[in-house]
């Protein structure tokens, strides 16, 4: 693999670690080994990467370019369910500004682990799919929805049709 989002590091600061066959991108807690997020890209990929963009111990982006587009890639890890709704709202609105800075022309892709649940609700068409592996959305699957419709983006993971078993992470 060429490029992977990594979530919880747990490493310290924003730096990037150079290896021998990759590179690691990360945007971590200063002082805590806590949460943090990255990418991993491989040396043979590493030429294409324009810009590393560290945000927070949640919230990180790449940008890639490509052979007839550039490609802007966001890594986030959002907070849990069972935290307040300031702090998810805050990290919704970091992830809102970051996308807005994304240049316009280029294909934008959000990744992560958004601790979600995407119901298959009518209200949720035609930004998630029929396909998901819930039958009701949680509060973080709502928000995500919400994201979603503002940005004029799909939640892929709801799409296509899999076996049970593959849409579970």
């Amino acid at each position: 693999m060429d490029l992977v989002a990594l979530q919880e590091i747990r490493w310290l600061g924003n730096d990037t670690l150079e290896k021998k066959n990759c590179a690691i991108f990360y945007s971590c807690n200063p002082v805590r080994h806590v949460l943090g997020i990255g990418f991993y890209v491989s040396s043979r990929f590493l030429p294409n990467i324009l810009l590393f963009e560290p945000v927070s111990d949640r919230l990180c982006w790449i940008r890639v370019r490509g052979k007839f587009r550039n490609y802007s890639i966001i890594n986030v890890h959002a907070p849990t369910e069972d935290k307040d709704d300031e702090r998810k709202d805050k990290f919704y609105l970091e992830l809102e500004i970051i996308y807005s800075r994304c240049p316009k022309h280029d294909i934008k892709m959000v990744l992560g682990d958004f601790k979600s649940k995407v119901g298959r609700e009518e209200n949720n068409h035609p930004f998630a799919g029929r396909n998901g592996l819930h039958e009701e959305s949680n509060e973080n699957g709502y928000k995500l929805v919400q994201f979603a419709a503002t940005t004029d983006m799909i939640i892929g993971g709801t799409i296509f049709t899999h076996k049970n078993i593959h849409k579970a992470t």
